[in-house]
């Protein structure tokens, strides 16, 4: 069929937290239509979608949300056209699992950004935009004065070209963040003509004695006009 490209998105998958699995399919050759994809976990089919048309060089990315009640290890699949309607002369490899090992609930802080976005309805170039995100303690612990922070910077490689450049932080001070609670935090953000990279972090010091500080952090780059991308 193609290859195919399974990501996580959320924090890593923890017992209670629901989390969402998504896979990237792009066809190699020809063209395809009314094509079957169905996801589920440890054996159990979750979801299912059918892709109208697909043909050579396009990709389709299809995903489902799923929720650990037990922690431990557990086990992903999607499969593609499983009735074979599509005479693939390989449909072994349509076939796409892995195994994957849910968290139990932590007993202390753990921080997470989740729910990145940004307004592009009033994205403009040399403009602003509304850039929000949450920050979420996923323990049992609570914590005092959580210390957000946002950067800005403006890719150096377009200065040449007139675009501007520089950095700016901004931080935040949450008061309280109780288990289980999230804050929405926002920020109109001002851009140049080539756009920028913002780094959100929270607790960057680390003095929560986060277990999982790698998922404090983010990067997100913004240009006018294009999609807005996301690293987790």
């Amino acid at each position: 069929m193609g290859q195919s490209k399974l990501h996580h998105q959320s924090h890593p998958p923890q017992q209670g937290r629901p989390g969402v699995f998504s896979l990237r399919l792009s066809l190699d050759s020809g063209k395809v239509k009314n094509l079957e994809i169905v996801g589920g976990v440890d054996g159990a089919r979750l979801a299912k979608t059918t892709v109208p048309k697909l043909e050579k060089g396009g990709t389709y990315t299809f995903s489902f949300p799923w929720q650990a009640e037990k922690a431990g290890t557990h086990t992903v699949f999607f499969d593609i056209d499983p009735k074979n309607k599509t005479n693939d002369p390989t449909p072994k490899n349509n076939y796409f699992e892995a195994k994957f090992k849910v968290q139990e609930k932590s007993s202390v802080a753990d921080l997470a950004i989740e729910n990145i976005a940004v307004d592009m309805n009033r994205c403009a170039s040399d403009g602003e935009v509304l850039l929000s995100f949450d920050a979420v303690n996923c323990g049992t612990k609570p914590l005092q004065k959580v210390v957000a922070k946002y950067q800005r910077f403006l890719d150096p490689d377009t200065w040449s070209q007139n675009c501007g450049g520089g950095t700016k932080d901004y931080t935040w001070e949450i008061q309280e963040l109780k288990p289980s609670e999230r804050k929405k935090l926002d920020l109109w953000v001002k851009l140049n003509a080539c756009g920028a990279t913002f780094h959100l972090s929270l607790d960057s010091m680390d003095l929560s004695g986060d277990p999982t500080p790698e998922n404090n952090k983010k990067k997100v780059h913004v240009k006018c006009g294009e999609k807005v991308e996301i690293e987790y």
